[in-house]
Formats: C-alpha cells, structure tokens, sequence
C-alpha cells in the first residue's frame, strides 16, 4: 500500500511539475511576456494603466474577475475542443487565450496592492505561491529546469552555428 501510495506522489509531482514548467517557459516566457513588453509602452496601456491605478477598488476587482474568468473559460474550451478531436481549433482558441491571459497577469502584477486588500484574494493568492514554492524547490523541478537550461543551450549553439 506505501509503494501505491508513493508512485501517486511522484506521478502527481511529475505532473504538476510538467505543467508547471510548460507553462512557465513555453506560455509565459515565449508568448506572454513578450506581449506584455511590446504592449507595456504603447499609449493605449499608459492610459489604461492610469485609469486602473486610480478605478474604486471593487470596480477593479469585478474588471479583474470578468477578464480572468473569461481567460480560463477559454483554456476549458480550448482542452475541451482538443480531447473532442479538433486540435487545430482547440490550439486556436488556446492561442486566443494567451493575449487576454497576459492582460489579466499584467493588470494584476500593476493592481497588486489594491487587489490584496481583499482578504479572501489575499489569503487565495499566498495559498497559489505557497504551492508555487512548493512545486519549485521539489528535485524534480530542479533536474527538469537544469535539464531544459542545458537543452536551451544546445538550440542555441546549433541556431548560431547554422544561422549565424
């Protein structure tokens, strides 16, 4: 029973961990914050970052709320439409979702503050970090991120050998 018990550990590390990783390299650092950075200096976002710095905090939340809600429908029908069979438009409409995902991460990273003083979203927030940590001083996180950091360098080296 405690080797059972083990190997639902380590598969629930592994994929927490996998995910974790995919999403932090493939869909943070590849799409979404790339989006933020060429976004973050246009006019349109200085506007809009000074129109949410100073919104009533409870019209702020229910902005935050809408647009988060709306980003993970998009991710449920996105997996929903891949397992039914149609991958091209279930990538689409996850592909979608990645513009609006890096709004809603930078309209809170700017709103932190004012969204915190919620308690309920406090107490929620700490509890995902506390995981986050959790997740990222596992070994398994660790071997999977010097892993990828050594493959990265060997895409890189081949890139710059090949392209110049």
């Amino acid at each position: 029973m405690n080797n059972k018990n083990n190997i639902a550990v380590i598969t629930i590390e592994y994929i927490l961990v996998a995910g974790f990783i995919v999403f932090e390299e493939l869909i943070w650092n590849v799409l979404a914050q790339p989006i933020i950075d060429r976004l973050n200096h246009h006019a349109i976002f200085v506007k809009l970052r000074r129109m949410f710095l100073v919104m009533n905090r409870h019209l702020l939340l229910i902005v935050f709320a809408l647009i988060f809600i709306l980003t993970e429908i998009l991710g449920v029908a996105s997996g929903l439409i891949i397992v039914s069979g149609d991958l091209d438009f279930g990538i689409l409409i996850y592909l979608l979702k990645v513009p609006l995902a890096a709004f809603t991460f930078w309209l809170f990273e700017l709103t932190k503050q004012t969204l915190l003083t919620f308690n309920w979203l406090k107490a929620a927030y700490h509890h995902v970090m506390h995981w986050k940590a959790i997740i990222v001083s596992t070994s398994m996180y660790q071997s999977f991120k010097s892993t990828l950091f050594v493959a990265k360098n060997r895409i890189r080296k081949i890139k710059q050998y090949y392209l110049g």
